[in-house]
């Protein structure tokens, strides 16, 4: 082979190896299967969005159906950014299934730039097999165990969505640390737009993810405006983004806390999903995919244990090179030993509050409202990465062949181990059948829509059965989405049971008058929708009317304009930024 050739193969084997470490979590996607309900859920979910959008170019306040309720508050409460501007994704690439393909693309895209060119910097201190180092740490960071199987194992896509926001918010922010000019006013922006969508996207997730990124920028945000030679200018740039930022997110917030003490939102902690003490402890740390649950159900069957586990392969690394700093450890200050405990040591308390049963009526009480302990998993993966990195920049520092080697070897080890993790965790995807774009009717919900009671007022009396009783459904405009009135016939005194959910945000009327809210009623404790008493026997009309103020509705407008006008500056600077590296590389040359 001659040298040439071996050049051009050398220089093709980095955006080769990148492609694949980009385009292998994303393999299942390409089929036609829809895996848990979470999958189906959501991908219903953007198709109602895009097709509201389309039809009223607004964006909706409730979710209504044909074959179900009408009024569901949802997009009030949950995915509040996320499903308009995924919908409006939609609408430009021609469907919902082909937005999350792409989004995710871009986004796996973006963690691979950004974190492969923060470990290169690591790797390049030792001057040794830099490539392969960056490519194989880069490709266990994002071949993530509990990431994979969440994407698989139950289609969580708007927390999918934001846990790799959570992950490029941090990345961004520490890159743009290490940058100057333009470069770091695109990782500036892109650090704060994923902050947004984080919340936008999951609250679950920026509960606890929106602390760890406010510790992070308020611990380092000095050394930034230390570094930076118009310091005036990126204050004010900052505060105008951050100012918009509050903005967009106080129509959420204000809804949220009105509705705190009344709104149902579903759980179900069913017993496996959240295994605890010793036995947790043991499953967070199973070599993926070998858990008792594979051997019981096979390969082909939803095991989901597998979900519970943190990033095994990162876990070995930094275990691995933990040994190596203990043996070595006379080569580093107090300071440095200090600040590799303490990331250690709040990687294991994190671990955990995730796992130990003697400490989940703790977390219970503070994190609540994050429903299943194992959520803290994302977290302790991220302490780990961080205990990992600084340990292997100490050990770069000693310049010891032996131990450069051993490296070598235990990231090709890792790197084989996150590997089976890709692929072997397609064939627990559990597939509830396949589908395509038609099946994704927007004006009927899917079978396995869960979320039809949330966000409803759990508080409205209950009224069981009487003797005269009939159901009242209000018609669907499949044009617009919207409920049409209805005519019926009933005797005095009759009970109503409407298909209209019980939201405080939903207003009843009967004969165009609208009925008080204390004479609104369910039927029984499972049902949440309202039901009234018909005092006067005849022809009615029923109607229903949303009562979201419209403020709040120009409010989220604003929201989902300033966050898109955010993805398009964040764009504009990063062409900004490829182009000014690219003339920077030419000036080196010159």
């Amino acid at each position: 082979m001659t040298s040439f050739t071996r050049q051009n193969l050398s220089r093709l084997a980095v955006p080769i190896a990148g492609a694949a470490i980009i385009i292998a979590p994303l393999l299942m996607l390409f089929k036609f299967h829809y895996f848990y309900v979470d999958w189906a859920n959501n991908l219903w979910l953007i198709e109602y969005m895009k097709r509201y959008l389309l039809a009223n170019h607004a964006f909706p306040s409730a979710i209504n159906t044909q074959d179900g309720l009408v009024g569901m508050v949802n997009p009030m409460f949950y995915g509040y950014l996320y499903y308009p501007l995924m919908g409006m994704a939609a609408i430009v690439v021609g469907s919902a299934r082909k937005a999350v393909i792409l989004t995710q693309l871009l986004q796996e895209g973006l963690i691979f730039s950004i974190y492969g060119g923060l470990f290169r910097g690591v790797f390049r201190r030792g001057q040794y097999h830099v490539q392969f180092l960056t490519l194989a740490f880069t490709a266990i960071v994002m071949w993530n165990t509990y990431l994979i199987t969440k994407l698989y194992g139950d289609g969580g896509r708007g927390e999918y969505f934001a846990m790799l926001c959570l992950y490029l918010a941090i990345g961004s922010w520490i890159m743009a640390l290490r940058t100057t000019s333009v470069h770091r006013l695109f990782y500036i922006t892109l650090s704060m737009l994923n902050a947004l969508l984080i919340l936008g996207a999951h609250p679950i997730t920026a509960e606890i993810g929106g602390i760890l990124y406010i510790v992070i920028v308020f611990v380092t945000i000095p050394g930034l405006i230390r570094t930076t030679v118009h310091k005036e200018g990126l204050l004010f740039y900052g505060g105008i983004l951050a100012a918009g930022m509050v903005a967009s997110i106080l129509p959420w917030v204000r809804t949220v806390v009105d509705n705190a003490g009344s709104t149902y939102v579903s759980t179900d902690k069913i017993m496996w999903f959240t295994p605890t003490g010793l036995k947790g402890m043991l499953y967070r740390i199973a070599l993926y995919p070998y858990s008792h649950k594979s051997i019981y159900h096979g390969r082909n069957a939803i095991a989901p244990y597998l979900c519970l586990q943190v990033n095994v392969p990162l876990l070995l690394i930094c275990l691995a090179t933990l040994c190596m700093v203990l043996y070595y450890r006379k080569h580093f200050s107090r300071r440095e030993k200090a600040t590799n405990a303490g990331l250690l040591a709040l990687a294991f308390l994190m671990y955990l509050f995730s796992s130990c049963s003697w400490i989940k009526s703790v977390t219970e009480k503070i994190f609540y409202s994050i429903q299943f302990e194992y959520r803290l998993i994302t977290y302790v993966d991220l302490l780990v990465l961080a205990a990992t990195v600084y340990q292997i920049y100490l050990l770069l520092k000693i310049r010891r062949t032996r131990m450069k080697k051993a490296l070598l070897v235990i990231f090709a080890a890792a790197l084989l181990m996150s590997a089976e993790n890709v692929f072997i965790s397609e064939s627990y995807a559990y597939a509830l059948g396949d589908f395509s774009q038609a099946d994704l009717s927007s004006n009927v919900a899917p079978g396995s829509f869960y979320w039809r009671n949330d966000y409803a007022n759990a508080g409205i009396a209950v009224i069981e059965m009487t003797e005269r009783r009939m159901d009242v459904s209000l018609p669907l405009d499949e044009n617009i989405l919207e409920p049409e009135s209805v005519a019926f016939h009933c005797s005095a005194n009759t009970v109503v049971d409407t298909n209209i959910s019980s939201s405080d945000y939903n207003s009843v009327y009967l004969d165009g008058s609208e009925i008080p809210k204390d004479q609104l009623f369910r039927k029984d404790a499972d049902s949440y929708t309202y039901s009234f008493t018909v005092s006067e026997g005849g022809e009615h009309t029923l109607e229903y009317r949303s009562n979201a103020s419209a403020r709040y509705v120009e409010a989220r407008k604003m929201a989902v304009i300033f966050s898109a006008g955010m993805i398009i500056l964040t764009l504009g600077l990063g062409i900004a930024s490829v182009t000014a590296r690219k003339r920077e590389q030419r000036e080196m040359l010159i």
